[in-house]
């Protein structure tokens, strides 16, 4: 879950300790006024930190909400709020001329020498880009690979359902009692497919960034699945969970979730950090970053000794 650690010091992380400090106060009295008053300005805040937390950060405390009739009116408007920020910030996301400000600002403070080249490529110069043609370019980021045409097309559900699979059954595979596995498998498998379908718009056309937006999904369905009972989580409309379940035992009938297939899984398992570049994703993967590191300690031990 926090493997994708590249971005532990940008935005990524404090959007994780903003989710699941939502969850927590929802988890405790929130049906408190004071309580959900809060949890509307964490999101608020989420969303000046990274606009996508509308996406990520925000579904699952809405849904969680939503389903409880207490104070629904107050929770509906609270969401409105937070929805509108959300469209204001989209609105007013800035220009060439504000990017260029930006970055001045940051020269102003730092010392000869040291000063910040502008660049279209940070996250900075990102805020200058056009809507259109930055959607264009992500689309063909997320599913074109040079030599292999518009195979993502087809490559990108199939590593979606992979991971779905795999988040489903990791944690059940490992609980031995039957009851309790069944739960977990039925709480993260709903909680999962519906953190990826809001994160659609961001798996198509806002992001190419895979590595981080599978982590987005992930942190959100276990967070999520750990700090509220079961019946709190279970705000999907029956007759999608009734076909979730069919399909689900489908999936293990035909694939059975034994714990070596979980861990090879594990091992295995990784997008591309950004874009679509198969070996990326096989050099980002557990199995062979320990490997190389294990080969560089190796080497370093050669050296020492000899």
């Amino acid at each position: 879950m926090l493997g994708f650690s590249f971005y532990i010091i940008r935005k990524d992380y404090l959007c994780y300790l903003l989710i699941l400090g939502i969850f927590y106060l929802l988890s405790h009295r929130g049906d408190r006024v004071l309580s959900l008053l809060a949890v509307f300005a964490t999101m608020i805040f989420g969303l000046f930190v990274h606009e996508a937390f509308i996406f990520f950060g925000v579904p699952i405390a809405a849904a969680i909400m939503l389903s409880d009739s207490r104070v629904r009116g107050l929770k509906i408007a609270g969401l409105s709020i937070v929805v509108l920020t959300f469209l204001v910030l989209a609105y007013y996301k800035g220009d060439m001329d504000v990017a260029r400000a930006i970055n001045g600002s940051w020269n102003n403070i730092l010392p000869p020498g040291e000063q910040l080249e502008f660049s279209l490529k940070n996250s900075i110069g990102a805020i200058g880009w056009d809507t259109f043609n930055t959607m264009k370019f992500h689309i063909r980021q997320n599913f074109h690979a040079i030599g292999l045409g518009w195979i993502g097309v087809f490559f990108r559900p199939f590593f979606a359902l992979a991971t779905y699979y795999f988040i489903m059954n990791f944690s059940a595979a490992f609980i031995t009692d039957k009851v309790k596995a069944e739960r977990a498998r039925r709480i993260l498998s709903r909680l999962y497919l519906f953190s990826l379908v809001c994160l659609l718009p961001m798996f198509t056309v806002l992001s190419c960034d895979y590595g981080r937006l599978y982590q987005y999904a992930v942190i959100a369905t276990y967070g999520a699945c750990l700090m509220f009972p079961a019946e709190r989580l279970d705000f999907m409309p029956r007759f999608i969970n009734a076909a979730l379940d069919r399909f689900n035992g489908f999936l293990n009938r035909n694939i059975h979730p034994t714990k070596g297939l979980m861990v090879v899984l594990l091992l295995i398992l990784c997008p591309s950090p950004a874009g679509f570049r198969v070996v990326f994703a096989i050099l980002g993967s557990v199995a062979f970053v320990d490997c190389h590191e294990i080969f560089e300690i190796a080497a370093w031990l050669k050296d020492l000794i000899l």
